[in-house]
């Protein structure tokens, strides 16, 4: 790998989905990527083009990677990394500023779709189906999801992507939110 960053590409978008938004991505996906390139699990132990049967292995990552045939996965890799929903039990930030003891509250962490990689690094045909492969990736994860998650000031949050049934689980109960490393956001109602 190079000691700059000379020549890497990448590209990141945060996501804030559920169980039906990812069933959701990886149906659309699968057909689309069959004998082209497959998902796998951190630890090598389930490959597939089903996105939830390779996160039913580990739960929490899988990579998306050219197929080389029935044998290896070569080239760069897209990693999806699932947020879902956790319990907070602490402390929460309001938009305020100010702490408050919370318990049991649910909360849809974000997860996110991204790679980088160097395509000089690569051989020729990496350098051409890594980019569709990408472009396939992000295709349908702009079907399945919106762009309407802002702060809670209403300043819309660029980059950010949320479910529909994320969006619906968030309006079922009043107190449930989406949250993650920088605070608290609202969904935008579409």
């Amino acid at each position: 790998m190079p000691v700059n960053d000379a020549g890497k590409k990448s590209r990141s978008t945060e996501t804030f989905l559920v169980t039906g938004d990812v069933e959701a991505f990886s149906a659309l996906l699968a057909p689309k990527i069959e004998g082209m390139a497959a998902w796998s699990a951190p630890a090598g132990s389930c490959r597939g083009a089903d996105l939830v049967q390779v996160l039913a292995a580990d739960g929490v990552q899988a990579y998306l990677r050219l197929a080389d045939g029935e044998a290896a996965l070569r080239g760069p890799l897209i990693q999806y990394l699932h947020g879902g929903i956790h319990v907070i039990d602490g402390r929460e930030i309001l938009p305020d500023g100010r702490h408050v003891p919370v318990t049991g509250r649910e909360t849809i962490r974000p997860g996110r779709l991204a790679y980088a990689w160097f395509p000089a690094d690569q051989p020729a045909e990496v350098r051409e189906g890594f980019p569709e492969l990408a472009r396939l990736a992000w295709g349908c994860l702009h079907q399945v999801t919106h762009p309407h998650v802002a702060a809670w000031n209403g300043k819309p949050i660029r980059g950010w992507r949320i479910g529909g049934h994320a969006k619906a689980w968030l309006r079922e109960e009043p107190g449930r939110g989406i949250g993650g490393p920088a605070g608290y956001y609202q969904v935008i109602p579409a």
